[in-house]
């Protein structure tokens, strides 16, 4: 059995929200991107992170990271918008952050996103790389990284309090055959706001990948595998069950959110298991979270985010 416990703290230095970020939360008007005048925009981020890792079998390590984001907002028309970003890393489909090493050595950039928006009267439909559109549990990354940004579309719907998403992706192009590889993902969740200063946010979700056998990328992430001819493949499939609740109060003038994240992997009889709890602190007048995550994950409980 292959464990993973991350503890990770994050310093949010600076941080504006984009479009599917904030129309997850609820906070995006109409008038938020989209207005009457076409428009132009930038926004950016600097994200630090200090993590300490302990994978069984192996030493336990810390490890200090950097991200930056510059995105660029261009409105088409009345409800399209598009969006070009770009960010640090290393090529990764899951993390824009580079560690601090190599004694200061120059850093890459790559396009991140290339997205088109287009806002309707029920949410948004979403087009090409785009930002993660699905809902993470005060930023828990058990099921879908936030560095993560899928190629496909997708769709989201919003109404009094329910949020739904719905989505297929691309993973792997196949040039000897109609057998693309890509993954189906859906989403619902519900907000219950009571008082000024209580929220609960809870939902279920769930996906899978169709066909999928051969090794994803250069390495299975520690997935149960076996060798079939000459290739490499997952010795199970991955049907995926999400769920989730977050708690959102906040504790004098101070918002915190208290948050427990759960998967299953339901083709895979042992080892299939995820689950992810954690507190976010953050603040009102300044640009700045504090995020605290204990992370517990079996080998086949999942295998992309």
């Amino acid at each position: 059995m292959l464990r993973f416990v991350f503890f990770l703290l994050c310093f949010n230095l600076y941080n504006p929200l984009s479009l599917a970020e904030s129309s997850q939360q609820g906070l995006l008007s109409t008038n938020s991107v989209v207005s009457n005048s076409l428009t132009s925009s930038l926004d950016g981020e600097v994200r630090w992170r200090s993590e300490q890792i302990d994978q069984e079998n192996q030493p336990l390590y810390n490890q200090n990271r950097l991200r930056v984001k510059l995105n660029y907002f261009r409105e088409v028309n009345a409800r399209t918008t598009v969006k070009i970003g770009l960010a640090s890393g290393t090529g990764s489909a899951t993390s824009n952050f580079f560690n601090l090493d190599n004694a200061g050595a120059d850093k890459n950039i790559y396009f991140d996103v290339i997205q088109a928006t287009v806002k309707y009267s029920f949410g948004y439909f979403y087009l090409g790389k785009i930002t993660q559109p699905f809902y993470r549990p005060s930023g828990s990354d058990l099921v879908w990284d936030s560095d993560y940004t899928p190629e496909g579309l997708a769709v989201s719907y919003y109404r009094s309090g329910l949020f739904a998403h719905l989505g297929e992706f691309i993973l792997s192009n196949s040039s000897t055959s109609l057998d693309d590889v890509k993954t189906q993902r859906l989403q619902m969740g519900y907000n219950l706001n009571w008082g000024q200063d209580h929220k609960l946010t809870f939902g279920l979700g769930g996906f899978a990948h169709s066909p999928l056998k051969q090794i994803l990328g250069s390495k299975s992430l520690g997935n149960s595998t076996q060798v079939v001819g000459s290739n490499t493949e997952y010795l199970y499939k991955f049907e995926i069950v999400h769920a989730f609740i977050v708690y959102h109060c906040v504790f004098g003038s101070v918002p915190l959110e208290i948050f427990y994240d759960r998967v299953q992997n339901n083709a895979a009889p042992k080892d299939n298991l995820g689950w992810s709890t954690g507190l976010v602190v953050s603040s009102l007048k300044h640009s700045w979270k504090v995020n605290y995550q204990y992370k517990y994950l079996e080998k086949d409980a999942i295998n992309i985010k």
